[in-house]
């Protein structure tokens, strides 16, 4: 167990069939027998009865925790060993097509049952091959992220036999990057949080606090005619806002069109007080890519994100 707020002085424990509040002995099987402090990781173990109903409980001594991460790995073991030839079906995935750098999981349509069962994982470039087994993916859940599309099976063998069977393959293909840029967290656009126009070249966009999703989030990309702007050359932006409030204002341009704002791409357009309007310049390097690019615009109280 993780908590991700630091302060927190969290335990958690085991019980058999349910827990009960307010008798914390009745049912109980075991604790870490020691308390997490900030974001110290908690373990503990167990033996449960064969078909025996487990209930966790978190308790937060202290202030509490943002939110919670708890892995609960108990082993499922078989008197029965395996029997015949495995049929673990389709090779299921959690996302399909992915963005780069994002995690998703991959699984098996079918239970193979019984003691004796082995797992490893293959990619490929295609679901044609040649396959190449994954070091450590020997399970029948694996985690993982790509860069390129790649193809994944399964050999599930039983070892009454031997007999090993491979799932159908499956081929995880990549998001075009206009579907992986990130999604900015919602503003309620008080204290002059919300952009009313936004003017750079020929764009000149006029605008309101949208209702999203999420709040405050409004895409133009469909609306409005793309900026016609320079590379090795300074390219003037100008945001207008409220005038109750001093606001930041940055500007995020993907020049790799990668489908990410990174740190490199993000221009500052300045820090302004109780004023309709901010200007500034954007350096766009030459090493920029030609062609239609995402940019994004944010006002903010307190500092900026993506």
């Amino acid at each position: 167990m993780a908590p991700t707020g630091a302060g927190s002085n969290a335990q958690f424990a085991i019980y058999s069939n349910s827990f009960n509040p307010a008798n914390l002995a009745a049912n109980y099987l075991a604790d870490p027998g020691v308390s997490n402090v900030g974001t110290n990781v908690l373990t503990c173990q167990a033996t449960i009865a064969s078909g025996a109903t487990i209930a966790i409980a978190v308790f937060d001594l202290g202030t509490p925790a943002a939110s919670w991460s708890i892995t609960v790995d108990f082993p499922v073991c078989s008197s029965a060993p395996c029997a015949g030839t495995p049929n673990p079906g389709n090779t299921l995935s959690t996302a399909n097509p992915v963005c780069p750098g994002n995690n998703f999981t991959l699984s098996l349509q079918n239970a193979t049952t019984g003691s004796g069962v082995t797992y490893q994982l293959q990619s490929a470039a295609t679901t044609a091959g040649p396959w190449t087994n994954i070091g450590g993916a020997t399970g029948s859940t694996y985690t993982t992220n790509i860069a390129t599309s790649t193809a994944y099976r399964c050999n599930v063998t039983c070892s009454a036999g031997p007999s090993t069977t491979a799932s159908n393959p499956i081929q995880i293909n990549i998001n075009p990057p206009s579907a992986c840029y990130c999604i900015p967290p919602p503003s309620d656009c008080t204290d002059d949080d919300v952009i009313t126009r936004v003017l750079i070249s020929n764009l000149d966009n006029s605008s309101t606090c949208s209702a999203g999703p999420p709040a405050g989030y409004s895409n133009y990309t469909s609306s409005v005619p793309a900026a016609n702007l320079f590379s090795g050359a300074g390219n003037i932006m100008t945001v207008e806002k409220p005038t109750s409030w001093s606001e930041g204002v940055a500007v995020w341009i993907d020049y790799n069109q990668n489908g990410q704002f990174e740190a490199s791409e993000r221009s500052t357009i300045g820090l302004v007080n109780n004023l309709p309007s901010v200007s500034g310049t954007i350096n766009i390097p030459g090493s920029a890519l030609t062609g239609i690019t995402r940019m994004r615009v944010r006002i903010s109280f307190a500092g900026y994100s993506c």
